[in-house]
């Protein structure tokens, strides 16, 4: 289990690069990006662990410790630097979104992975990894569907990510207090999400469903 901690998402990386987006060739756009966010979001994240004291208990505080520690937050940092470089510097990343938050989210999943080894108990080896991957996929789902440079566009793709942290947050926090019929009801909320984002990101290798049209949503009209 703890190799999965370290390696899963590294792994899952390949694979999507690979597989789900193989027909996007390689280029320094697709990877310059996402490895300087992934750094900045390690330092943030190094610097600012002291003052993210993990709560004890199992009320709001430790749901609030698990927002920081167990859920998904570098990835959302990373999803904030793809934001301001897509529609603020208008340097948007080759690859998706997805590609950007697996890539970028890996240098702090290292750090993340030191401190959950040391507790040695699925509920830290396993968990945390699985959440995050279907965040990003969840995130390369709300870029498809908002993907135009509107208000509405933008601000419908950071609340449906940050509806989707509370989401993972609220998964590990049922199954730490052993809830778990209502951790596993979020957590298949969380991969159905997760999954119709591997649609999304498909680049032509996965067929995209029809319900989720051509990505249009929000679109500006000419």
């Amino acid at each position: 289990m703890t190799a999965f901690c370290f390696l899963w998402l590294p792994l899952f990386y390949l694979f999507w690069r690979s597989v789900i987006i193989k027909n996007i060739p390689w280029s320094l756009n697709c990877i310059v990006w996402p490895v300087v966010s992934g750094f900045l979001i390690f330092f943030i994240i190094f610097f600012a662990a002291p003052f993210i004291r993990q709560a004890e208990g199992f009320g709001i505080k430790r749901f609030l410790s698990a927002f920081f520690d167990y859920a998904p937050f570098p990835p959302l940092l990373a999803l904030l630097f793809y934001a301001v470089l897509s529609f603020v510097l208008n340097k948007k990343p080759e690859g998706g979104c997805g590609n950007f938050l697996l890539l970028a989210s890996i240098p702090a999943q290292f750090l993340y992975a030191v401190e959950w080894a040391a507790k040695n108990h699925p509920l830290y080896l396993v968990l945390p990894p699985f959440l995050w991957t279907l965040f990003c996929l969840s995130a390369n789902l709300f870029s498809y569907i908002f993907k135009s440079k509107s208000f509405k566009a933008i601000a419908g793709l950071v609340f449906c990510s940050i509806v989707m942290q509370f989401l993972c947050a609220a998964a590990w926090w049922a199954f730490f207090c052993q809830k778990n019929l209502y951790a596993l009801t979020i957590v298949s909320i969380n991969a159905i999400v997760g999954l119709l984002g591997v649609f999304a990101g498909g680049g032509g290798v996965v067929p995209v469903p029809s319900f989720l049209g051509k990505g249009a949503w929000f679109k500006k009209r000419a």
